[in-house]
């Protein structure tokens, strides 16, 4: 996909780009998401509104911030199905320098004899998983 020689330069452009999406994603849940739930609005002397509210008013409130919170998922699964739909749809360019076929476990395996690779991607799948996991318990407390 490039010449050998640039290929860490693309590589550190591509991984430029991971704290923009975590920043976006801070971004859209401030702006989109908190700004738009109900169940935490205040009445003028600071007291939240939901509780005083009836069964029924809790139940529509619950709802409309569920959608509220479910709708930037639901755009992100979307734009998720078009780029597999584009990636399907548009194919590779030949490599016309090289034209063996590649196998993903001899590729695996390939990788995995350099140190530098199992010494930076071990270390980065320990990280990305602690991240969601993390993430994933401090979204159920």
């Amino acid at each position: 996909m490039g010449a050998k020689e640039t290929a860490i330069q693309r590589l550190n452009l591509a991984q430029s780009f991971n704290p923009m999406g975590a920043i976006s994603g801070l971004f859209v849940a401030q702006t989109f998401v908190l700004g738009a739930l109900q169940s935490d609005n205040l009445d003028a002397e600071g007291n939240p509104i939901y509780d005083t509210l009836s069964e029924t008013a809790k139940a529509v409130v619950r709802t409309t911030d569920l959608m509220v919170i479910r709708d930037p998922y639901v755009a992100l699964g979307l734009f998720i199905i078009l780029m597999f739909a584009l990636i399907a749809v548009v194919k590779m360019p030949v490599n016309k320098k090289n034209n063996h076929e590649v196998h993903i476990w001899s590729s695996i395996k390939r990788l995995a004899r350099i140190p530098r690779y199992r010494g930076g991607s071990g270390p980065g799948i320990l990280r990305r998983s602690s991240d969601y996991g993390l993430d994933l318990y401090l979204s159920l407390c």
